[in-house]
């Protein structure tokens, strides 16, 4: 679900809603106005970011990187996996419907291995979700050499910048290094070629484990832009933050779904208030 509000595009993820804009974008709302588009959505709350790439270090942060792609500014170890993806994968831009008819195969296997709250969705929710992504999305896909399909990754382009949305990775053929390849080629292409002013792999990642961000961050000169959380709550999303906000380490020790679902709203919760 999408809505406008403000000529802001604001989209409900899980019932968070986002808006649809580049993270250097600073977006200010009065009381008024997180009230009328809490009502309109129907969000439980609103999440939204300030003061981007801010020299204070902060609890929150995007994953980018600002500078130009290229094999001489890695070390030789990384410099050799980049070179191994490159020559034992095949990289390139896409359609869609690349996706659409071969994508749910890695999709299903890369979410087996994740620990998250998350459930996997059902293929024909995977591939309708596909097809309603606007025009501003661009797809590539990594096959092996007898023509697999073993990785693919969803880039949304907005102002300039690239956010790697989406990007999974068929865990059997990890040993092809596809990773190495796909992360240096759109790299390249974004950063050198397009000469884009950054890309992104999104934002801190609150509702599961995942070592993504490390490995950019180690291999590929990706750093953090610090920023500062904000959100608002739903009336009665808001009492019950309040109420079970002193249990968190209690509510944060339990598998159970409900409360694993509760460990992320509070997890939010505790992010806003360390950034003050």
């Amino acid at each position: 679900m999408t809505i406008e509000y403000n000529d802001i595009q604001w989209f409900n993820y899980r019932g968070t809603l986002l808006p649809d804009t580049p993270p250097h974008h600073n977006i200010t709302l009065s009381a008024q106005e997180k009230k009328q588009l809490l009502k309109k959505s129907g969000a439980y709350f609103l999440r939204w970011t300030t003061d981007f790439d801010t020299l204070q270090e902060t609890s929150f942060w995007y994953i980018i990187k600002d500078t130009q792609e290229g094999l001489e500014t890695y070390n030789s170890k990384t410099r050799n996996q980049i070179k191994k993806g490159l020559r034992l994968c095949h990289v390139e831009k896409i359609t869609r419907n690349v996706i659409l008819n071969e994508g749910y195969e890695v999709y299903r296997k890369a979410f087996d291995h994740y620990q998250t709250v998350q459930k996997q969705v059902e293929q024909n929710v995977f591939q309708s979700a596909l097809s309603s992504l606007e025009e501003n999305w661009e797809f590539w896909s990594v096959r092996n050499d007898s023509g697999k399909l073993i990785a693919y990754s969803q880039n949304h382009i907005l102002d300039n910048t690239c956010n790697y949305s989406i990007i999974k990775l068929d865990p059997d053929f990890l040993s092809l290094y596809p990773a190495y390849a796909l992360f240096f080629t759109m790299n390249d292409y974004y950063l050198n070629t397009r000469r884009m002013r950054y890309v992104h792999d999104g934002t801190r990642s609150i509702a599961h484990q995942t070592n993504i961000h490390n490995f950019l961050c180690d291999k590929f000169n990706f750093r953090k832009a610090y920023c500062t959380l904000h959100l608002a709550y739903r009336p009665d999303i808001a009492i019950m933050v309040k109420i079970l906000y002193p249990f968190r380490h209690f509510i944060h020790s339990i598998s159970y779904p409900l409360c694993q679902k509760l460990s992320v709203l509070i997890k939010h919760e505790e992010i806003r208030r360390a950034n003050g």
